[in-house]
């Protein structure tokens, strides 16, 4: 109840100033968007994450779970696929003071098909039920612009934050959810030059008894002065104050882990330096984006514990230290059709350290070591829905080709095809037709394939009028080892495993509708 008190003060007395100015102009507006979605041989019965290889199976490893290795994938055409609709409708109000102040509030809500409504059609006792079915403040701040008399605006309030192309920081993480930030935001816009500063509190835990807020800020610029060449340069900064700690024992316990030197995390910390550059020299068009992560990757080694003499504890070295790049070059033809081929690539670092020496499984001193991946951070870049990407699908590596075309004004036809391998490969226990040789030995191992597979997709558009589109999205997958035999740690920033029960073929189909206003 404070942090609300706290809150509504805040934004009543940013707001007063505005509310005594005259009101100009309201312009009210919105979008809804429907979408069918079917997932054919990817998830398992109810997405539920079921265990691959158990924990007894893999003394002395760390890998980051519990359980020991569990997956949500099957790749299998054994049990149900996944069929869903899902609904959004956003309706924004933005309201003008004066030429330089203005408010933008946005309603959100997102909700499943058949969710809001129960029917017990059999005594007929039919009753509402809306589990995942309500409105959220998308959006809701105060704009102000030609600060001091410069070209400079300030956006301060709940917003949509959306970096270059969205690669690393974006305003959605699918195609009808989206992210918004409370933050402060300044946009700075001379000649040939935008840059913009912003701070956003993305964890609020200040009155708790153990404070432990989140921050994320950064700089972004761009040059687009020369004719042929934009270029943009980044700086971005992810904090986690939170305390991580394996066990809270008594100022005794604590000053001999301290002694030991374990059980002892630093404060989360991702800093992320990069920059793109991208333009078009005649037919040919391009875009290069590279950035290098460091920190102290405390969360995530928290999650690698070992058993050790003195008890089970994760790594508290652990660090960030990856590379990310994409790029893509696209040459355009000159015909009917306007049809442009591309060639491109992706690539996430990571690393896969969940194998132990001879040495470390005998040893009982022995301290794990994380798997550090790539931090995508907040991506709306999807680069590959049928493999399950999901803007957080890091560890591996991606080649790419494409042609994109009109067949019609109205009409757009994307199709592509890709193969996908992991970076840093995981270290299956020694096998024998299939079963674990060796359980308790578990240094004996055999490592996975890299192959992710390969996929073909297409995507088709109709713009049927300047507020109706309609979109449909077709993708099938051709399983490499590395997801189904194998398996590797490539989802949820490289501590999610993709390994499944089988080796079918997958494919993932959607239909999008989204209506403006």
């Amino acid at each position: 109840m404070l942090k609300r008190i706290v809150l509504l003060t805040c934004l009543a007395l940013l707001s007063a100033p505005v509310a005594m100015a005259e009101l100009l102009e309201v312009q009210v507006g919105g979008e809804v968007s429907l979408r069918a979605r079917g997932y054919i041989n990817s998830y398992t019965d109810g997405a539920a994450r079921e265990v691959r290889i158990p924990a007894d199976m893999l003394p002395r490893r760390a890998t980051g779970e519990a359980a020991g290795v569990t997956s949500n994938l099957k790749w299998n055409s054994e049990g149900s696929d996944r069929f869903y609709a899902e609904g959004v409708t956003r309706l924004n109000v933005n309201a003008r003071f004066t030429e330089q102040v203005s408010t933008f509030t946005e309603l959100y809500s997102y909700w499943f098909w058949g969710d809001g409504f129960r029917s017990d059609y059999a005594t007929g006792l039919d009753f509402r039920g809306g589990q995942n079915d309500g409105t959220q403040i998308l959006q809701a701040y105060v704009e102000l612009e030609e600060v001091l008399d410069q070209p400079l605006r300030l956006r301060i309030g709940r917003q949509l934050l959306r970096l270059g192309n969205g690669w690393l920081v974006g305003e959605k993480t699918t195609a009808t959810q989206y992210l918004s930030h409370d933050a402060v935001r300044l946009t700075y816009t001379p000649t040939d030059w935008e840059v913009d500063a912003f701070w956003s509190r993305i964890a609020e835990d200040s009155f708790g008894a153990d404070p432990g807020d989140g921050d994320f800020l950064g700089l972004y610029g761009t040059y687009k002065g020369f004719e042929n060449i934009n270029l943009s340069a980044y700086y971005l900064f992810l904090k986690d104050h939170q305390r991580v700690e394996d066990f809270r024992g008594t100022p005794v316990t604590q000053w001999a882990e301290s002694l030991v030197g374990i059980d002892q995390y630093p404060k989360t910390t991702i800093h992320t330096l990069g920059a793109r550059i991208y333009g078009d020299i005649g037919s040919f068009d391009y875009s290069v984006e590279g950035a290098y992560q460091w920190g102290d990757a405390a969360t995530v080694g928290q999650r690698f514990q070992r058993d050790m003499l003195w008890g089970s504890y994760g790594d508290n070295r652990a660090e960030y230290d990856n590379w990310g790049a994409e790029a893509e070059i696209g040459y355009r033809v000159d015909m009917i059709g306007s049809p442009r081929f591309y060639a491109g690539g992706v690539y996430f670092g990571g690393e896969d350290n969940r194998d132990v020496s001879f040495w470390e499984w005998l040893n009982p001193f022995s301290r794990p070591q994380a798997s550090v991946s790539f931090n995508r951070l907040f991506s709306q870049t999807y680069h590959s829905p049928v493999l399950v990407d999901n803007t957080h699908m890091s560890n591996f590596s991606q080649l790419r080709l494409g042609v994109q075309f009109k067949p019609a004004d109205a009409w757009s036809v994307n199709v592509r095809a890709a193969n996908y391998w992991a970076n840093g490969a995981f270290e299956y226990p020694r096998r024998l037709l299939g079963s674990p040789l060796a359980p308790t030995l578990s240094f004996w191992t055999e490592q996975s394939s890299r192959d992710l597979g390969t996929t073909v997709e297409t995507i088709i558009g109709y713009q049927y009028s300047e507020d109706l589109r309609f979109s449909l999205y077709w993708g099938h997958l051709f399983t490499g080892k590395g997801l189904t035999r194998d398996g590797n740690y490539i989802y949820m920033n490289g501590l999610g495993y993709s390994g499944g029960t089988g080796n079918s073929d997958a494919g993932y189909i959607t239909f999008l509708t989204t209506v403006t206003f």
